[in-house]
């Protein structure tokens, strides 16, 4: 079994909120939150926020990368920000918030001077 990545969750969180707002079934909310704890536990960089590309259930690396520039398609990092504020305000969770706006901020710089590549 091949473990997954930030952009594998960051985008089904995504697809479970529009699908909630299609739908209103509270269920894809219940799905989404399950899987956005699961993936701040997995992936956040408590020290210095945003997310690292591999979760720590993963092989021991040198390095984790933290990516943040959007090509064709958005960042896991982007995305990750967005279905965390969204979710946030959709179920009045503060710590999703938080970590959106964490993201955020890890890359204001970068956005700041280029904001057009990035999240």
């Amino acid at each position: 079994m091949e473990l997954a990545v930030l952009d594998d969750y960051a985008f089904l969180i995504m697809g479970l909120v529009d699908i909630y707002e299609a739908d209103f079934d509270a269920k894809w909310l219940v799905e989404a939150d399950g899987l956005a704890k699961e993936m701040i536990r997995l992936f956040a960089d408590e020290k210095n926020g945003a997310f690292f590309l591999t979760g720590s259930d993963g092989e021991k690396l040198i390095a984790r990368s933290k990516p943040g520039y959007d090509g064709a398609k958005p960042c896991g990092n982007s995305v990750a920000a967005i279905a965390l504020l969204r979710l946030g305000e959709m179920t009045m969770d503060g710590e999703f918030i938080r970590q959106g706006e964490r993201v955020l901020e890890a890359f204001s710089g970068q956005l700041d001077r280029s904001g057009v590549s990035l999240c």
